[in-house]
């Protein structure tokens, strides 16, 4: 697999340590062009000539501003890229937003948003009847007591935003709430780590014992592709500070097959599943002659992102299309193409089908005698 020809924007570049990732980028052919905050030591790899170029962007933990601020710096430098990219948790709204004004792949950004906040994850769960534990925002010591006579004793006291279970902590009885609630309030600081800067809320939640796992799904079409299941190594409590993790997870087949069916509905059901991802081509015939090369194929999908202009319909649709190759060598030099996109939009219901055609019976005529009926 390639990516030649590929000119990826790269919205925050992370820790030092994710620089292999952009080196096998490279590798791949993709041109990287790199926004992130003035001063950020991505700005060694355009001095290196691993990235093409990297842009300042102020960062302020709302995304709507940083988005506006990655767009401008982009704009100023005439940047085109074609695909934009995160591998850092503090950049996945900012990316959504990025990626939704230049028209790009992405997901939608309210999916992710929701995805992003726990609060809002546990709230649209709630609504879409998947399983959640309770939960509660806390903004003062005065609200996390009240939310604790709801939510009942154990709980746990984590931040809305946030990584590596920073800040998460359980509580046992009231009159833990106080320290419990000093200790976070001095984690949860953009002081301590940028990823705070999104916001310094709370959430007392309901406290679920057992093994904890990490699921990674791939989907296509709303189908599940790949999948790879984790187990947590077992934490020292009160703190979650995550210890490292083991796979194959020391469950039955039939558990993680379980996990990963609640992970694909929870993912499709926030809307984690783009138009682009939802893409397959059949190719029924190739002709070659001289330099040329026809083919016709069908691409088949899904219609979940509104890159078409019109809100998702969550309908499957079937796109025929032509199309011809010129090769100068072993590259392709031009490509013509013809594909029913009219068809397609009629089939997802974004636009209502044509009427079909009135019959003229006064000419209408029988097969067998050839007179008229």
């Amino acid at each position: 697999m390639t990516a030649g020809g590929t000119t990826v924007l790269v919205v925050g570049a992370g820790s030092p340590g994710k620089r292999r990732v952009y080196e096998r980028l490279v590798e791949l052919g993709a041109r990287l062009v790199i926004a992130d905050e003035p001063g950020h030591w991505s700005t060694s790899l355009a001095q290196e000539a691993i990235a093409d170029r990297c842009l300042a962007a102020p960062v302020t933990g709302d995304p709507d501003v940083d988005a506006q601020a990655i767009l401008a710096a982009v704009e100023a430098a005439g940047a085109r890229p074609t695909g934009v990219f995160t591998i850092w948790e503090d950049s996945v709204t900012v990316a959504a937003r990025v990626a939704a004004a230049l028209g790009l792949p992405g997901n939608p950004p309210q999916a992710v948003d929701a995805a992003r906040s726990k609060l809002r994850t546990r709230e649209t769960a709630a609504r879409l009847g998947l399983p959640s534990p309770r939960a509660h925002r806390v903004r003062s010591l005065d609200e996390l007591y009240a939310a604790a006579a709801d939510i009942g004793f154990p709980a746990v006291v984590k931040p809305e935003f946030g990584a590596l279970a920073m800040g998460c902590v359980r509580v046992d009885d009231v009159e833990s709430l106080p320290n419990v609630y000093r200790f976070v309030r001095d984690i949860v600081r953009p002081e301590i780590d940028g990823i705070f800067r999104a916001g310094n809320d709370l959430l007392l939640e309901q406290y679920l014992d057992g093994p904890e796992f990490d699921v990674d799904v791939v989907l296509e079409a709303g189908r599940c592709l790949f999948y790879s299941v984790s187990q947590e190594l077992p934490v020292p409590e009160p703190v979650f500070q995550a210890q490292g993790m083991f796979l194959p997870p020391s469950h039955s087949r039939r558990a993680v097959g379980g996990l990963v069916d609640l992970s694909v509905r929870m993912a499709l059901a926030f809307g984690f599943v783009t138009g682009v991802l939802g893409i397959r081509y059949d190719v029924h015939d190739v002709v070659a002659a001289g330099d040329l090369v026809a083919l016709r194929a069908t691409g088949h999908g899904v219609h979940n992102s509104d890159h078409l202009g019109f809100p998702a319909t969550r309908k499957p649709y079937a796109m025929q299309s032509m199309h011809l190759y010129r090769a100068v060598g072993d590259r392709l030099a031009e490509h013509w193409g013809v594909r029913d996109e009219l068809g397609a939009l009629h089939q997802v219901g974004a636009i209502p089908p044509p009427p079909a055609p009135a019959l003229d019976h006064t000419r209408a005529t029988d097969r067998a005698t050839g007179h008229p009926r």
